[in-house]
């Protein structure tokens, strides 16, 4: 250093910038996480494939939780604590309402004794391997 230990600005405002910009990325991934948990809410990282194509194994979700009076409407994703599992929680998607009588005949799903209507959004295709054994795309 033959300038008597003295660092330029250009460094200095090259080193504020770049960690201004490492700790808006550290934000930015980890913030919602944050602001989630603090007002109450839920993370979970998906476990199996059940879901699919929706969510898939190894996938992270970040959650509300829900507020007195409030209720889930049919096609919510949920997560909950499953009963006897020792506080594990679940995730599924609601497909019935309070008082509702839900039944699967055939493969195809019942509400109060009428079919309900489905539709189709498209075709995809899902790898149900867990994620260390997939290809690379």
């Amino acid at each position: 250093m033959g300038d008597g230990g003295r660092i330029s600005w250009g460094k200095l405002i090259l080193g504020m910038v770049l960690g201004l910009g490492v700790a808006g990325a550290i934000a930015v991934l980890i913030g919602p996480l944050v602001a989630i948990s603090l007002a109450g809410g839920s993370h979970l990282q998906v476990r199996d494939s059940a879901m699919a194509p929706t969510l898939m194994a190894g996938d992270w979700v970040l959650a509300r939780k829900l507020h007195p009076g409030d209720l889930p409407r049919r096609g919510d994703i949920v997560i909950y604590e499953a009963p006897r599992a020792d506080g594990e929680e679940r995730i599924m998607r609601v497909v019935g309402l309070p008082g509702e009588r839900i039944q699967m005949r055939g493969g195809a799903l019942y509400i109060d004794g009428r079919r309900a209507e489905m539709e189709r959004i498209g075709e995809r295709v899902v790898d149900k391997r867990p994620p260390a054994r997939r290809s690379p795309l």
